[in-house]
């Protein structure tokens, strides 16, 4: 019997996060000091993007 677990987006939780805080993704983008085109491909995550924002954070 297969599980599917569905699990949010990166993009997604971004997303909500950004939402509660009432910013946009410039105000994200400015906050992180990098350009809004920078972070733009978040919103749009797969597993190599989650990838890559874990190693711009630093984690």
């Amino acid at each position: 019997m297969n599980h599917v677990i569905d699990r949010p987006t990166i993009g997604s939780l971004l997303r909500q996060w950004r939402t509660r805080r009432h910013m946009s993704q410039l105000d994200l983008a400015l906050k992180a000091g990098v350009s809004e085109l920078s972070i733009e491909p978040f919103f749009c995550a797969d597993a190599a993007t989650a990838d890559r924002l874990r190693a711009l954070a630093g984690c």
